[in-house]
């Protein structure tokens, strides 16, 4: 079973490179102990159905 989940935050703007580090020791983490198998993107909206 795959899940997608999002992370939000209430910071304007671009990630800062202390919290792309700490996203990137995290995925790290989880596709070392299996848990995650993909981190990649979205489609485009315009790609998506209703």
């Amino acid at each position: 079973m795959r899940f997608m989940s999002f992370v939000t935050s209430a910071q304007s703007g671009p990630p800062t490179p202390e919290l792309m580090e700490a996203m990137h020791k995290l995925a790290d983490r989880e596709f070392k102990a299996g848990r995650m198998i993909d981190s990649g993107g979205l489609m485009p909206l315009a790609m998506g159905a209703r």
